[in-house]
């Protein structure tokens, strides 16, 4: 069992760098989807995210709703990795 436990592990490791990468590529693209009536809210998106989301629109709120996808992706595999290396871990 902790063979399979530090396989799971891993594999949420793994989940963790990809849904970070893809949180970073889609917030990248948010940035660059804005439109000039948004521009002013560049600085907004970088200070307080969530707050920033309700107004955007088009393409760059569809982004954003990506980024929030990811990073939802991103806390479940730091739960599932923290959850299965302490399984691996304990004494048997």
């Amino acid at each position: 069992m902790r063979t399979a436990g530090l396989l799971a592990a891993y594999a949420a490791a793994i989940g963790i760098v990809l849904s970070w990468t893809a949180a970073f590529v889609f917030y990248l693209k948010t940035h660059g989807s804005l439109s000039a009536e948004q521009s002013h809210l560049r600085g907004q998106l970088f200070f307080n995210w969530l707050f920033v989301n309700g107004k955007l629109t088009g393409e760059a709120r569809d982004n954003a709703r990506k980024v929030n996808l990811a990073m939802v992706a991103f806390f479940v595999c730091i739960v599932l990795a923290g959850g299965a290396f302490i399984f691996a871990a304990a004494p048997r």
